[in-house]
């Protein structure tokens, strides 16, 4: 990572280089950290609604701060949810597949920082057919890096 952020610093990245890509907006974005987990892995019984769900964003939200420091994090909200008929009772879940994307780029023009980064926490499903790397640039290339990310210091 460290001929990543060197060249992120120079503005000489190209999105061949590993763990790169480049957003919509035009950015390129080096990938620091990535993690999955299932959605709802807490919940031991009963069913989630609104309220749970709200609960667990919260606190998806300031977990990262457990594994990747206090980071900017954007949540991306889900756009679909399963749902589940039990007993005559329909429940919505969010889709089953947690992820946290911790992502790095050159300093943003306003900033005093060397670079710019941003963790952002989306749901989805474990798409095994294509790679994680894809999946990630799918579900992230839309980002508006300019209002989302903050000024940092290189790790």
């Amino acid at each position: 990572m460290l001929d990543i952020k060197y060249q992120l610093l120079e503005g000489q990245v190209t999105h061949e280089l590993l763990n790169t890509f480049r957003l919509d907006c035009g950015r390129v974005v080096g990938i620091v950290g990535l993690y999955l987990m299932p959605t709802y892995a807490s919940l031991l019984e009963g069913v989630p609604d609104a309220k749970y769900d709200d609960m667990l964003i919260a606190r998806f939200r300031k977990g990262v701060s457990a594994f990747w420091g206090d980071r900017p994090v954007h949540v991306i909200p889900s756009q679909s949810y399963h749902l589940l008929t039990e007993v005559g009772r329909t429940s919505r879940w969010m889709p089953p597949v947690t992820y946290y994307a911790w992502l790095q780029s050159g300093a943003m023009s306003d900033s005093d920082n060397f670079a710019s980064e941003l963790v952002v926490i989306w749901f989805g499903e474990r798409e095994r057919d294509i790679t994680l790397f894809e999946t990630t640039k799918r579900a992230l290339r839309e980002l508006s890096w300019k209002e989302l990310a903050k000024g940092c210091e290189l790790d």
